[in-house]
């Protein structure tokens, strides 16, 4: 029995050592076969459905600069609150814009006394005008008949220059008289609210009303306050901000996609998104731009020489393009968006449908794991 059991032995470790290396070479084959297939998912998914996660949310931001110069006398607004578009969020102290006013209203005054005097100025030399020329009528008239009669010899040629000098008299103070008329138009210009004196007062007052208004810094749009570094008391100056302010009726995503993935991706195409400010939870959005142009270093100065572009290590860095993206639905999102906050993002460039789903899952995947960062 013994002689039987120490045969069998020797031929069983052969075939269980057979076994070992087929049973590597399965498991290699079915791991690299996954690789492989994983690979070309990666593939795929990169070229139809690619995703990205340097994304950022962008609002346009307004440097908030007053017009006028002045101490800041009132805040009404504070840091988060929501503005509605012409909600006041400054107050300039207006003393001084009061006073600036008040005299250019008097001096519009004065300059339609002044007006109206040189009107007066003009009714009296349209009078001169009239006397001078009724007066040269009458002269011209005895003139001929003393002419008429130093012809005849019933006068004396005496008197026939002497009546010659009144007429040149007359002439000249008729020539005089309306030399002094339209010297008085020239002073008083246009008439009434066309005269350039009354022209300059007016847009005096107009800049001075202007400048009392832009005491009152208003509201661009809907939105809120980014920061908000002063207090009552402090000096604003004109064409210096006092802080930002941030739109929030528009928002975007932009995103930077590798230059080999925006082949298939165009405006219109739909996107999902994760916002690090809301983990678990996914967005909806559409493709809206596409930039066909960034900043790789490239001088404009002509005179500049063309710098190199030394690439480390033996492979190449991706070149990315941003793409904006909006969203589906604002009000889902509100509240949620902040200026600079990340997002991860996927976009689907066609209706494949399993390309699609395995979009989804894997951005749902995104959103559950955003927890944990």
């Amino acid at each position: 029995m013994s002689e039987i059991k120490t045969e069998e032995v020797p031929e069983k470790a052969p075939q269980e050592d057979k076994k070992k290396p087929e049973a590597l070479l399965r498991i290699s084959k079915f791991l690299l076969g996954l690789c492989i297939f994983f690979f070309l998912l990666y593939l795929i998914m990169d070229r139809h459905a690619p995703s990205t996660d340097l994304a950022r949310v962008k609002l346009y931001i307004t440097p908030i600069t007053p017009e006028v110069s002045g101490h800041v006398t009132q805040i009404h607004v504070d840091v988060n609150q929501l503005i509605q578009p012409g909600e006041t969020i400054f107050s300039i102290d207006q003393t001084d814009y009061l006073v600036a006013v008040a005299k250019a209203q008097e001096n519009l005054r004065l300059a339609g006394t002044t007006v109206g005097a040189q009107t007066a100025d003009i009714g009296v030399a349209q009078s001169r005008v009239a006397d001078a020329k009724t007066q040269l009528e009458t002269t011209r008239i005895q003139a001929n008949r003393i002419f008429n009669m130093a012809g005849k010899g019933v006068v004396s040629q005496a008197d026939a220059d002497d009546a010659r000098a009144k007429l040149d008299a007359a002439e000249a103070r008729v020539i005089t008289s309306e030399a002094d008329l339209v010297k008085a138009q020239q002073t008083l210009g246009a008439q009434g609210m066309d005269n350039s004196q009354i022209k300059a007062a007016m847009l005096e007052l107009e800049n001075a009303e202007l400048d009392l208004a832009r005491t009152q810094i208003t509201a661009p749009s809907l939105g809120t306050l980014a920061n908000l570094t002063i207090e009552a008391g402090y000096y604003a100056q004109a064409g210096k901000p006092l802080t930002s302010y941030l739109n929030v009726e528009n928002v975007w995503v932009e995103a930077y996609m590798r230059e080999n993935n925006l082949e298939h991706i165009a405006v219109g195409d739909r996107v999902a998104m994760v916002l690090d400010n809301a983990p678990g939870r996914v967005f909806t959005g559409t493709v809206s731009k596409s930039y066909w142009a960034v900043d790789f270093g490239d001088p404009t100065d002509p005179s500049q020489l063309a710098k190199s572009q030394n690439k480390k290590g033996w492979m190449r860095d991706a070149q990315r393009f941003p793409i904006n993206i909006t969203f589906d639905d604002p009000e889902i999102s509100r509240g949620l968006k902040r200026h600079g906050g990340q997002v991860d993002v996927i976009v689907f460039t066609d209706d494949n449908f399993i390309i699609n789903s395995l979009g989804h899952i894997w951005i749902r995947i995104v959103s559950i794991l955003s927890y944990a960062r």
